[in-house]
């Protein structure tokens, strides 16, 4: 007598699973981050207004002003959000040899809290954070879709100021308009600019700041202008 086969699991990593790497690998960067799952969980608190703010008091007058919290520059997430994006991706596929493929349960499980991951961390941080340094198909977007997709358009030649990337808001006469919570960061630009990377690591190495001297202010050198989205886009 024929019995059931389970095809959760096969249809998950044997559909799914390639169906993003074939998106990763033709169109790029630019339409995954707009049409990944994760991405778009990880903007539900924006969309409610639940995200979390952190308050920056003014030495001056006393006030305290609120804005979305951000990663912090120095911090250590800042500095090896690639150690944690292929740790967790080096987890997920052990897993899959080891549990995932056995129990669909377990698979839902795993994915559940993937999604409550994202989530949480949409609240904790503005932008796309989740994006940018806790997913794990980080390190595979960086394999498949640097510098581009096969069909993907060059962020660094559109002649907009938004590029592919970056959050976005739509104004009432169809434009868009940058969405970014915060400027500048540790993270170099991401994959969808080509010429921008190389402009990020030659500022970065070439900006110095001098000691000022009594009575005198100096500022570092500015380097070349990014034409790329900050870390919280």
């Amino acid at each position: 007598m024929e019995q059931p086969y389970p095809l959760g699991t096969n249809l998950f990593w044997g559909a799914v699973v390639p169906s993003g790497i074939f998106v990763l690998l033709v169109f790029g960067h630019e339409l995954w981050r707009r049409i990944c799952p994760l991405s778009f969980l990880s903007q539900i608190p924006r969309a409610l207004g639940w995200q979390r703010q952190s308050g920056k008091k003014n030495p001056k007058t006393g006030e305290v002003r609120f804005q979305l919290a951000k990663v912090p520059a120095d911090s250590w997430l800042a500095k090896h959000y690639s150690r944690l994006q292929f740790g967790w991706l080096f987890v997920g596929l052990c897993g899959r040899s080891l549990f995932f493929n056995a129990d669909r349960l377990v698979l839902a499980l795993w994915l559940l809290f993937t999604i409550a991951a994202a989530i949480t961390v949409g609240w904790l941080y503005g932008g796309k954070a989740w994006c940018q340094y806790f997913c794990p198909m980080a390190p595979v977007q960086s394999i498949y879709s640097t510098p581009a997709g096969l069909l993907g358009s060059a962020a660094h030649m559109a002649s907009g100021p938004i590029t592919q990337s970056m959050c976005r808001t739509t104004l009432p006469d169809g434009s868009e308009q940058s969405a970014c919570t915060g400027p500048g960061s540790a993270r170099p630009p991401s994959p969808s600019s080509a010429t921008a990377t190389w402009a990020w690591s030659w500022a970065t190495s070439s900006t110095t700041t001098s000691r000022p001297a009594t009575g005198s202010t100096t500022s570092p050198v500015p380097g070349p202008a990014r034409t790329t989205s900050s870390p919280n886009c």
